[in-house]
């Protein structure tokens, strides 16, 4: 167990400081303790990024003696090329699935997993959120993160949509020290299996227009 310990702490001595993009490390120790606690069987990452935030869950999950990680990714950061360090976290024992997040939703059995991290597509997620919680198990922690980022403003509504729905939230976004990057935001959720959440129907159907109008258009051409 030490030295499980030992690794996972190998893994913050090469955490991105550079990065502008990656979870702050503060909440990614948040994110690890949760993990290490709540023991969960089926890990979902949503978008992966540098990931850091993957390493640090399969090292978790090495500690823990149980548990799957599936990161999916739709490679649009990476311009629709799959990059190097995606080979690292398969190799160590991640699977990793090339999709757009809605449609892997889709294919998804309710309730299949317990432990959810949403950092992938910042744009439409808000559309699709009620489908990440009808993934998600009964008590699972779900993280949502940039939500108090001023350039998303859709993540900026998810704390009321959560709340409205009844299921217990916190929401990370106070910055006290110079160069840390918490105030962007992290809402923890627990899917407490009683309050349904709904995507903004109105806003759903207008995303689903365009996106059916630029499919048209490519189609013509």
């Amino acid at each position: 167990m030490l030295q499980d310990v030992n690794v996972l702490l190998e893994q913050f001595k090469a955490y991105p400081w550079q990065s502008d993009v990656a979870i702050d490390i503060a909440h990614d120790f948040f994110i690890l303790g949760s993990l290490l606690s709540r023991k969960p069987h089926n890990i979902l990452e949503l978008g992966i990024g540098s990931g850091f935030v993957s390493q640090m869950l399969l090292a978790a999950i090495r500690t823990n003696r149980r548990g799957t990680l599936t990161s999916v990714d739709s490679l649009w950061d990476w311009k629709g090329v799959r990059p190097p360090h995606f080979d690292s976290i398969e190799s160590g024992g991640g699977r990793i699935v090339i999709e757009e997040e809605e449609s892997f939703l889709v294919r998804q059995d309710s309730g299949r997993y317990d432990f959810i991290i949403s950092d992938g597509d910042h744009v439409n997620m808000y559309f699709f959120i009620d489908k990440i919680f009808r993934v998600a198990k009964k008590d699972a922690f779900i993280f949502f993160h940039d939500t108090n980022n001023p350039m998303f403003s859709n993540l900026l509504k998810i704390e009321a949509i959560v709340r409205k729905a009844g299921h217990p939230c916190y929401h990370f976004k106070d910055k006290s020290a110079e160069g840390e990057r918490t105030d962007r935001g992290l809402l923890f959720v627990i899917n407490s299996g009683h309050g349904k959440v709904n995507a903004p129907l109105h806003h759903k159907l207008k995303y689903k227009y365009k996106k059916f109008k630029k499919q048209r258009k490519m189609r013509r051409k």
